[in-house]
């Protein structure tokens, strides 16, 4: 008798073809803007540059088009050697672990100063999640920039600041009431000579939804 949880093969396929899904999005993207500011740099009569810094980066001598592909790698590794009378209490507990705690890709970039984009996927876990995924619009008369799409709400420093820039491998307990990413809209500027910001959005409701597996007997 062979036991087969169906719920863990279906997600396994829908995990791939997420994955294969936002690889095509991401090259696409690129691919697209790439195609634009080739275009448009042949009736400028203008060249592009490759050069690296954090990430490949290609831009057009005029700085109208701006392109950056990058990413980033995150890894916990852990080891557990507890005492007997740990070990009593938790058998499960000694042995050695790896997981990816954050492993993206990500394609941004400008349009002429004024568009900017960024198409950012996260795949830690084995599956593929929107993480930034948005356009915007600078230098708005009467309003400063303009923010569309999946990034997170203007709410808690500590959650807008990159993980690649915060003090401790966690945030804060308290940053468990940040509300994150979302998908919506945001109209945003600093002012005050950048002294400080403003911010105000309009995003959707997160829904938290539980599949429960059933695990079913295949006779072999």
């Amino acid at each position: 008798m062979k036991v087969m949880n169906l719920s863990e093969t279906k997600t396994k396929l829908v995990s791939g073809r997420s994955l294969v899904k936002s690889l095509v999005v991401t090259a696409l993207i690129s691919s697209l803007v790439v195609w634009i500011g080739s275009a448009a740099a042949q009736e400028e009569d203008t060249d592009f540059n490759a050069y690296w810094k954090n990430g490949i980066r290609l831009d057009s001598k005029d700085k109208n088009f701006k392109l950056k592909i990058g990413g980033r790698i995150m890894t916990d590794w852990a080891t557990i050697d507890p005492d007997s009378e740990l070990e009593d209490d938790f058998p499960a507990l000694e042995g050695t672990g790896v997981e990816f705690r954050r492993a993206r890709l990500y394609t941004s970039g400008t349009v002429h100063g004024t568009v900017d984009f960024n198409a950012q996927y996260d795949f830690a876990g084995g599956d593929a999640d929107f993480k930034d995924v948005y356009l915007g619009l600078k230098e708005v008369p009467g309003v400063g920039h303009i923010k569309v799409g999946h990034f997170k709400e203007p709410f808690s420093l500590e959650e807008l600041t990159s993980s690649n820039y915060i003090t401790f491998m966690e945030r804060s307990l308290p940053n468990a009431f940040s509300p994150s990413r979302n998908t919506g809209f945001m109209l945003h500027n600093p002012v005050l000579d950048k002294r400080m910001t403003w911010a105000v959005g309009y995003f959707t409701i997160r829904m938290i939804m539980e599949i429960h597996s059933k695990t079913i007997q295949i006779p072999t």
